[in-house]
Parts: structure tokens; C-alpha cells; sequence
């Protein structure tokens, strides 16, 4: 068995240490030739207090910001999660994506930077 000594390696070992750290934390890394790219018209649907800060996002009007016109890549939406910053009623309420991803034969080329809607809980009639 060859032995490869660890000075070798250390830049690979940091790189994935900080990738794995970055993932935990739920941020996307980013590759040095990844064109970043926003989505735009995600709306947050308005509800009413329920004592959760889940939220829910509305898709329709949907559209990625900064794709070639002439690259193939699209939205996907499957396993995304979207949260109030809190459970309590109140308008413009930060919400955080996480979860949306990019697809298509393109999808390799960039890089989803989350959106940051905002959404309102409504106060639970009495």
C-alpha cells in the first residue's frame, strides 16, 4: 500500500470540511464557474395564526433571473421548505427558502442563490 503524505491532501481535506460545513448550515456552495442565478415572483401565501411558522410559497409566476436564453434550466420545487421567521401574527415577515434547486441538461452551469419573500400571518379571530 502507497502512502500519500497528508500535506498533500490538506487542501482537498479543508475544501470538503468547509463544503460539508457549508451544507450543514444549509448554504448551496457555490463552483468558482457557476453562474449565479435568482428567482424571481415566488409569492408567500397569506395565513392565518395557527401557532406554527410554517409557510407556504406560491409558484405561478415563478422565473429564474440570469439563465441564458439559450441554456436549458428550470425551477424545481420538490422538497423545498419555507419558514416565517417567527410563529406570531405580522406583516412583511422575513421567510427563509431553502430546498429549491435547479434541473435541466444546463442546470451544472449555475448556481440558485434562495429567495427572500416575505409573508403575512394574520391575527386568529376571537
Amino acid at each position: 500500500m502507497k502512502r500519500i503524505p497528508l500535506k498533500w491532501h490538506s487542501g482537498v481535506l479543508a475544501l470538503l470540511a468547509a463544503m460539508t460545513i457549508a451544507l450543514l448550515a444549509g448554504v448551496q456552495p457555490v463552483l468558482a464557474d457557476a453562474t449565479p442565478v435568482t428567482v424571481s415572483g415566488v409569492a408567500v401565501v397569506e395565513k392565518e395564526y395557527d401557532g406554527s411558522n410554517a409557510a407556504t410559497l406560491n409558484f405561478t409566476y415563478a422565473a429564474l433571473v440570469g439563465v441564458d436564453p439559450s441554456h436549458s434550466v428550470y425551477l424545481l420545487t420538490d422538497g423545498h421548505t419555507a419558514t416565517f421567521n417567527s410563529k406570531h401574527a405580522g406583516i412583511n415577515k422575513p421567510v427563509t427558502v431553502t430546498g429549491l434547486t435547479l434541473g435541466g441538461p444546463d442546470a451544472d452551469l449555475y448556481s440558485l442563490i434562495q429567495p427572500t419573500p416575505s409573508g403575512t400571518i394574520t391575527q386568529r379571530p376571537v
